[in-house]
């Protein structure tokens, strides 16, 4: 009984460690889906907007991309 609380234990702070950062996360939403972006649609470039802030984004933490640009041809 006490392994399996001890195991429960480290695995509920071990999970904490991983998770996601909501903070962020909710910001990314709230701009991607802001009327900056016009919805994202092509008729106001908002497609373009969101690709350009999310390669941006990826930049900024890092990611590298999979081949020599970010983008890909559609």
């Amino acid at each position: 009984m006490k392994r399996s609380f001890t195991v429960l234990l480290f695995a509920f702070i071990t999970l904490g460690l991983y998770s996601q950062d909501l903070i962020y996360a909710r910001q990314i939403v709230d701009t991607l889906s802001s009327e900056s972006f016009g919805g994202r649609g092509y008729s106001y470039n908002g497609d373009w907007k969101a690709a350009q802030y999310i390669k941006n984004e990826f930049i900024k933490l890092g990611i590298k991309p999979l081949f020599n640009e970010y983008e890909q041809a559609f």
